[in-house]
Formats: structure tokens, C-alpha cells, sequence
């Protein structure tokens, strides 16, 4: 019977898309999350997704991690740029309704450097902060995907 529910799970989220993310890398992310839908007919999902970002500017997605226990570390790419995707999405739980937010920010993660990001989702508003703790706390700043300088013009 659990075969039979971790195959389902798998052709499931084979169907869906997402990726998960390998966390391989040494990590360099420290993800406090603190999340509530602020009612107990809905459920609130945060996840992380990752993407590479090449010379030209175009993206490479690398797979998502469920922001699922309060704090999750995550090894991030440090050659390039890459895009941080928080991802809160919302579903009712007793009939079909469903919201996603998404904010993104274009990062350059330095190497041997340390990061905290910040995600929280309460009473409808969220907010996420990240932070260079090896830069003495600085405030990593929110960039759209299309502030990327391309190489080559």
C-alpha cells in the first residue's frame, strides 16, 4: 500500500512540473519561516524555487524545496546570479478556491558568505527580507529579473 502511494505522489508531482531541488550544495541559506492562512478552512504551502541565471539573462529552473519547518537551510548556486522564488500559496480546504503569491528577487550569492532570508505570511500579508550575515547583517536588496545586464551588448 505505500508503494502504491509513493508511486501516485510521484506521477503526481512528475505531472505537476516542480521540481524538487537537489540541496546538494554547501549550504548557504538559513530560511526562517513562520506561516499562518488565518483560518482553519484553508491551508497555507510556502516553498522556495530556484532558478540559474546565465550570461544572456535567460533562466534555468532548478528545482523547488518545500519551506515546510520553520527553519530550512538551502545551498545556493555561487557562480552567477541566480532568482529566488518564494512561493505562498494558499487553498481552501473544503472547496476549490486557491491563491498564489509570488516574490522573487535576482540575488549574486558570494562565496563563503552566509545568508539569512526572513518569509512570513500572516493575516494576509507577506513579507521577506534577506540578509548577507557574513556583511554584518546587510540587507540583501529585492531585484526584478529584468535589472540582469546581459554580457555582450
Amino acid at each position: 500500500m505505500r508503494a502504491v502511494i509513493a508511486l501516485g505522489a510521484a506521477l503526481l508531482s512528475a505531472c505537476s512540473g516542480i521540481k524538487t531541488y537537489p540541496n546538494d550544495l554547501p549550504k548557504n541559506l538559513s530560511v526562517q519561516t513562520k506561516a499562518s492562512s488565518g483560518s482553519v478552512f484553508q491551508s497555507l504551502n510556502v516553498s522556495l524555487g530556484i532558478h540559474g541565471v546565465d550570461e544572456k539573462c535567460q533562466t534555468v529552473y532548478l528545482g523547488t524545496i518545500a519551506l515546510e519547518r520553520p527553519v530550512v537551510e538551502v545551498g545556493v548556486p555561487t557562480q552567477g546570479q541566480v532568482y529566488l522564488e518564494f512561493v505562498f500559496d494558499k487553498s481552501a480546504r473544503f472547496y476549490s478556491s486557491s491563491s498564489s503569491i509570488d516574490y522573487g528577487t535576482l540575488v549574486r550569492l558570494r562565496p563563503a558568505h552566509q545568508y539569512d532570508a526572513d518569509v512570513s505570511y500572516i493575516d494576509e500579508l507577506y513579507k521577506v527580507t534577506v540578509r548577507d550575515k557574513s556583511a554584518g547583517n546587510a540587507v540583501v536588496e529585492r531585484r526584478a529579473l529584468e535589472t540582469c545586464a546581459r554580457k555582450g551588448r
